[in-house]
């Protein structure tokens, strides 16, 4: 009996549940018939000692033997079946069953040596077997398994080999798919048995998983952790193929392999193209994998699904869900048209002109084909008087669509001037540092780009790259100028989860600090006071109203990333809030910088809006779909992200989501 199937199929399996029947006997992997088929097919081989000769020589050989080839195949079936039957006879067996995978080399040779005998072919899912030969031999590198040469063969030509054998073998063969083996397989042994002509055992369901074959072939990695067949196994290529750095180099495998020979491995190409790519966007939408791995067919069909979405949310004026949806087709498609329109449509209903002319601005820039955002362009150009570029915009757009004779009205509409050249922009001027008064902190309470240009860095981040640094880069800049605007010097503060401060360190000439922290490494903070100079330590947490910290004691209370890791129900909320407002002096400011996370599942603690309803903030709140939509938005970048946050999280930037601040500031009310 011979098993054939690839290595990575599934042979081992077979092979250890047949070799439980009583009437058969097998060992690891004979490799015996590879050597002696190259004196019937010397193509096989490539030797020092030259075949070509070789193949001559034993041809000429042939020819002097009585009966010719026909006596050679005889002497080499004798030869072997002498072999396996004193292996056989030993264990006391009917049967030896030769299982060696390389044997879809010389399915012909075989069948030439052994025409009474049987043969059990054995198929796999060509995806699971890919991964299972990356994930053996190769730390689970696909590009890693096609590059080496013996099993890039393997891959390509052996499955060729398997489909070509299956019609020469005929009634010889049985043929048995693993995926099916697995997950019935008393059905398929009783199956196989019956072709076989021996009788089926129970015992044959199990094997010794403690028991090996004497030598180094066979399966030693997934046999030893079963002992009798698993489907756990079936699906289990897609951990290997779906992970980044797999995922090209399995589409291209996928691709080239031949639709028909997928067919007589029992897959349909185009139903496992589509599982391919169906498994991906599941990944993708779990955040397991960045939307670069998706088909861009997949890409655009999800970035129009979301802002079908985001238009019917508008509709029922459920902003902060349309935001969601549209973010989500702009993190799919960046420049998709329909969504940036929708977005400017969302902002001009809210009232912000200038947001939504930028997204209509957008819109038509992308695609000046687009009808819709072209009105939308011109009509916001219009209303805030901007008439000649209107009138620009509009004859550009008939200049292509000359029989679009509505947008032609609207153009001869516009109210007649002469046209003139714009005026040159003024020539850049340095201009002083803006204040961050709290007073006048509307414009501060989300992280914007535009901040950086009007504050600038201070000194502990000179040099910084706003396009590539962390969160609190920004966060400490917003505080070191909120700290010099707002308190004289030697005003006592007091900073909260300060850890190893940042802050203090920098200002400590100028000011009495202290710093709350109880140095327990919440929210991937330290765990040790490094620097304890220039400050007080106070152990402990805001909310817990340590004796430490007298009522009416500072002037300012401020904190940095931190308060987002305090417990969030409202009790907690309420004693963080008294606790601020305690050790503040009447007319005390306490300023905060609270991460939020913009995914499709925001992350928004909820002091944040406890704050703004319990507390006088003097900066009103940002709802969360003008947050995510907010075209001057600044947020950690997925590179910097990659590189700071994400050892500490382990998810990625699409399944954590993008980063920012959102920041409070309120004043006590003055004693009475």
């Amino acid at each position: 009996m011979f098993l054939l199937g690839l290595p990575r199929s599934g042979t081992t399996l077979l092979q250890r549940l047949l070799g439980e029947h009583p009437e058969i006997h097998t060992t690891a992997e004979p490799w015996l018939l590879l050597p002696v088929s190259t004196l019937l097919s010397p193509r096989l081989v490539t030797a020092d000692y030259d075949t070509v000769l070789a193949a001559q020589g034993v041809e000429e050989f042939t020819l002097e033997l009585p009966g010719g080839k026909a006596t050679l195949l005889d002497g080499l079936r004798q030869f072997v079946a002498d072999l396996y039957g004193q292996c056989r006879t030993a264990s006391g067996a009917t049967y030896f069953l030769d299982k060696t995978p390389r044997y879809h080399y010389i399915i012909p040779e075989l069948r030439q040596l052994f025409p009474l005998a049987k043969f059990v072919v054995l198929l796999r899912n060509p995806l699971g077997i890919l991964a299972s030969v990356a994930e053996s031999w190769f730390n689970g590198s696909v590009e890693h398994a096609l590059a080496s040469p013996h099993h890039q063969r393997d891959l390509t030509r052996g499955f060729e080999h398997l489909a070509q054998a299956l019609p020469l073998l005929g009634h010889q063969a049985h043929t048995l798919q693993y995926e099916t083996l697995v997950k019935q397989p008393e059905t398929e042994l009783r199956k196989l048995c019956d072709f076989l002509e021996v009788d089926f055992t129970p015992a044959m369901l199990r094997y010794d998983p403690t028991q090996h074959f004497k030598g180094a072939f066979g399966d030693n990695i997934g046999i030893p952790q079963h002992d009798a067949a698993s489907p756990a196994s079936v699906d289990k290529w897609q951990d290997v193929l779906f992970r980044p750095e797999n995922i090209l180099a399995a589409k291209v495998f996928l691709a080239a392999t031949s639709p028909q020979i997928l067919a007589q491995f029992g897959q349909d190409s185009q139903n496992l193209q589509a599982q391919f790519e169906n498994a991906i966007l599941e990944r993708v939408l779990q955040g397991a994998l960045p939307f670069d791995a998706l088909a861009p067919s997949q890409t655009l069909a999800l970035a129009d699904e979301a802002c079908d979405k985001g238009e019917q949310a508008i509709e029922a004026e459920e902003f902060d869900e349309a935001a969601e949806h549209f973010e989500t087709a702009l993190s799919l498609v960046p420049n998709h048209t329909r969504t940036q329109n929708n977005i400017g449509v969302l902002w001009w209903i809210n009232q912000q002109p200038e947001h939504a002319l930028s997204f209509f601005a957008s819109a038509h820039q992308n695609d000046p084909n687009d009808r819709t955002s072209l009105l939308n362009f011109t009509a916001a150009l219009t209303v805030q008087g901007h008439i000649e570029q209107a009138r620009h915009v509009y004859f550009g757009y008939m200049m292509s669509h000359p029989e679009d004779h509505e947008v032609a009205g609207l153009y001869l509409s516009l109210d007649e001037k002469p046209p003139s050249t714009p005026p040159p922009p003024p020539a850049p001027s340095k201009t002083a540092r803006a204040q961050v008064r709290a007073d006048d902190f509307s414009d501060y309470t989300i992280s914007r780009v535009r901040h950086f240009t009007r504050l600038g860095l201070p000194p502990m981040h000179a040099g910084a790259n706003i396009e590539d640094c962390d969160l609190k880069v920004y966060q400490d800049m917003l505080t070191y100028w909120f700290i010099l605007d707002n308190f004289p010097p030697g005003a006592r503060l007091l900073e909260i989860g300060g850890g190893n401060s940042r802050i203090i360190q920098a200002l400590k000439g100028q000011y009495e600090f202290w710093n709350l922290d109880k140095f327990e490494g919440l929210g991937a903070g330290p765990t040790d006071a490094s620097n304890t100079a220039g400050h007080t330590l106070v152990r402990a947490y805001i909310g817990d109203f340590s004796p430490e910290l007298a009522d009416n004691t500072f002037d300012g209370v401020f904190s940095i990333s931190t308060l987002e890791h305090t417990p969030q129900d409202d009790a907690t909320l309420g004693r963080i809030a008294a606790d601020i407002d305690r050790i503040l002096k009447p007319g005390g400011l306490s300023m905060h910088c609270i991460d939020v996370v913009l995914h499709r599942q925001a992350f928004i603690h909820p002091l944040i809006p406890y704050l703004h309803a319990h507390r006088p903030t003097l900066n009103p709140a940002v709802p969360l779909w003008a947050l995510r939509l907010d075209p001057d938005l600044w947020h950690m970048s997925k590179a910097a992200y990659a590189r700071q946050w994400q050892p500490i999280t382990q998810k990625t930037y699409e399944a954590f989501g993008r980063p920012a601040s959102y920041n409070l500031v309120w004043r006590k009310p003055a004693a009475t």
